[in-house]
């Protein structure tokens, strides 16, 4: 079994072992690939106790209670195989977008993918911060012309957020749109991730010189996940 997929393996049974507030892990990597596309910096002490159906504490801590972890030793291992995954998508997205694919759900049943699971998690990491996706948000007065291929990627991952929890009226989206939108959303999906996140790199300011001491490629994160610079933000 190659790496990854022993990876993807080991954090599946992690996560399973959890309480039942624990994220699936589909729902998981749709969650990872909203943080990291998110155009604002959302810190692992911020996001990563969702993961486990608990909220970070105000001193920025990664707070876990003995009912969801046996030991702290227990939660680092979570936090670690967590992580893992969270930079190979980092990675993938920086070093080979055109090979970037989520994990989606596969129902033994019938073969259907379930996209509507990655996307609930992908929702989860976008209503932490809305706002920071305002530049590709259109007003009334906006033009066809003023769409561009960032805005309109963002326009479809709210059409498939709306579907994904229900909400599809509310988009006024006609019942012929919801089937092919449903059916496309496997093939769709990755290509506007990537375009997302290629908007996102566009936007990062461009280092200022003599701006004092940065982290070194080997030193701790500064955003405080214990993960090496280069394991972590640096991916970015």
């Amino acid at each position: 079994m190659p790496a990854a997929a022993r990876r993807l393996r080991t954090l599946e049974q992690e996560l399973a072992a959890l309480s039942d507030d624990a994220m699936l892990l589909s729902e998981l990597d749709g969650y990872l690939a909203g943080i990291l596309v998110c155009p604002e910096l959302i810190p692992p002490s911020e996001w990563l106790p969702a993961v486990w159906g608990e909220t970070g504490n105000d001193d920025g801590a990664v707070f876990a209670t003995s009912a969801v972890f046996e030991s702290k030793e227990h939660l680092d291992h979570v936090v670690a195989a967590v992580m893992a995954h969270y930079n190979a998508i980092a990675r993938m997205l920086h070093e080979r977008p055109e090979k970037y694919a989520p994990v989606f759900e596969i129902d033994d049943r019938n073969g259907d993918i379930l996209w509507e699971i990655w996307m609930e998690g992908f929702e989860r990491a976008f209503a932490m911060r809305p706002q920071a996706w305002s530049p590709l948000c259109l007003d009334e007065d906006s033009k066809e012309s003023d769409v561009t291929e960032e805005i309109a990627s963002l326009n479809l991952m709210a059409a498939f957020m709306a579907i994904a929890d229900g909400s599809e009226a509310e988009m006024d989206l006609s019942p012929e749109q919801v089937e092919r939108l449903t059916e496309g959303a496997p093939t769709m999906i990755p290509g506007l991730i990537t375009t997302l996140n290629a908007w996102r790199r566009s936007q990062l300011p461009e280092p200022a010189p003599d701006s004092g001491p940065k982290a070194g490629r080997n030193d701790p994160c500064p955003c405080g996940s214990g993960k090496k610079y280069k394991k972590c933000c640096g991916l970015n």
